[in-house]
């Protein structure tokens, strides 16, 4: 699973003249994961999710169930979900 998220939203509330920045986290699912010791095969799947902070929660709720390989950036958001284990990371090549 790759994990990433970018600030290209920008928000504009109505009766506001300022935009306030908003998020995109995308995940991709490469279509193969390890079950039981044997690599098994599954449809490759990509998600986006809106949020409007950078907050750690959003990608613990959203792989609260995933266990497997996770390629990601150093985002510290990332930790919580490292130590509830199931998760073997995988560094970021940026």
């Amino acid at each position: 699973m790759h994990v990433d998220d970018t600030t290209t939203l920008q928000l504009l509330d109505k009766g506001r003249t300022a935009t306030r920045t908003a998020r995109l986290w995308g995940y991709l699912g490469a279509g193969q994961r390890e079950e039981n010791g044997v690599c098994v095969d599954h449809p490759p799947a990509v998600v986006f999710e809106f949020a409007e902070s950078r907050s750690g929660s959003h990608p613990l709720r959203c792989l609260q169930k995933y266990k497997g390989y996770l390629q990601a950036d150093a985002y510290s958001g990332h930790g919580a979900r490292y130590e509830t284990g199931g998760l073997v990371e995988v560094g970021c090549r940026a």
